[in-house]
């Protein structure tokens, strides 16, 4: 396979994501992109991308893709784009919707209503092809659990919403598998969500677990958040300063493996861990009044220019 970059950046600001706060936008023209095609030795090419369909000239590039018997691997897209897209060369759908209720997505600028993204998905699996000219069937999902304001309650709204797919898809006989990519929400610098807190003991697992099982819709699961543990070693590389080398260190010595049958005894040491370094475990998952206060302030700063010399 052969992985062409074709733009750097977003276009869509979602206030979780990095993308449109460390990379401009800017993108490939269509002639280079096809001439890049064209070298590519191997018949998959992974056209790399934060939306494909965001491309000011996908139509065109998709035209080409078909016409010289090129196979894209990388067609993530955002559902609110879908209604350009013509085929999925992979066989399968990848989007985002995020958040698992309506009232958490209108915040982050996703598909906000239940019904529009019920609309959304009914239309996207009823016009988007497989290269075999039928209707597209599966999809990998991704889910971000605990944007602010979101509970694992928000799963059941979720889940009321593909028991509403599903209901369509008795009626048009139609076979539909979910695969769930869950992350938990980490608070990236940068980002207008940057001072926002994490709740790092929500039951995201049981309450995924909960959702019912459907006639025509298959909901399976890739991944999912991990415990309080691996969260606060998340949020550590993320919100951590000067003082993370050393905590680092005390892991490895330690031999701290994560596994879920000493998941307790896992988060005790981290804590102690944390403790013993200086840094205050609160202040990797609180809530932030000013970015001034952010532990990693500093080394941004540096990295920026703007450090006291």
């Amino acid at each position: 396979m052969t992985r062409i970059e074709i733009m750097r950046g977003c276009r869509m600001n979602c206030p979780f994501c990095q993308l449109t706060a460390t990379k401009p936008y800017r993108e490939l023209p269509a002639e280079v992109i096809k001439r890049l095609i064209l070298k590519a030795e191997s018949r998959k090419v992974n056209l790399v991308c934060a939306d494909f369909w965001s491309h000011s000239q996908a139509d065109e590039i998709e035209e080409f893709l078909m016409k010289s018997g090129k196979h894209n691997t990388g067609q993530d897209l955002r559902l609110d784009m879908a209604h350009k897209a013509k085929y999925a060369q992979s066989g399968r759908l990848r989007f985002g919707i995020e958040a698992f209720g309506e009232r958490v997505r209108k915040k982050t600028g996703k598909i906000g209503s239940n019904d529009s993204l019920l609309r959304k998905m009914k239309d996207a699996f009823t016009r988007i092809k497989s290269k075999k000219g039928k209707p597209v069937s599966v999809a990998t999902v991704y889910m971000i659990a605990g944007l602010p304001g979101e509970t694992p309650k928000d799963v059941g709204e979720f889940g009321e919403t593909i028991k509403r797919l599903d209901e369509w898809a008795v009626k048009e006989k139609r076979k539909i598998t979910l695969f769930l990519s869950v992350a938990g929400f980490a608070p990236a610098a940068m980002t207008p969500m940057e001072l926002d807190s994490v709740d790092i003991h929500q039951d995201w697992a049981g309450a995924l677990k909960k959702l019912p099982r459907y006639h025509n819709v298959v909901i399976a699961h890739r991944g999912g958040v991990t415990g309080p543990a691996a969260r606060m070693c998340q949020l550590l590389t993320i919100r951590g300063d000067e003082r993370a080398a050393r905590l680092v260190s005390y892991i490895g010595r330690n031999k701290m493996s994560w596994t879920a049958s000493r998941k307790e005894r896992d988060e005790q040491d981290l804590l102690k861990g944390l403790r013993q370094c200086g840094i205050e475990p609160k202040e990797l998952w609180k809530r932030y009044n000013s970015r001034d206060e952010l532990p990693h302030r500093n080394i941004q700063d540096c990295i920026n220019g703007s450090a006291d010399k």
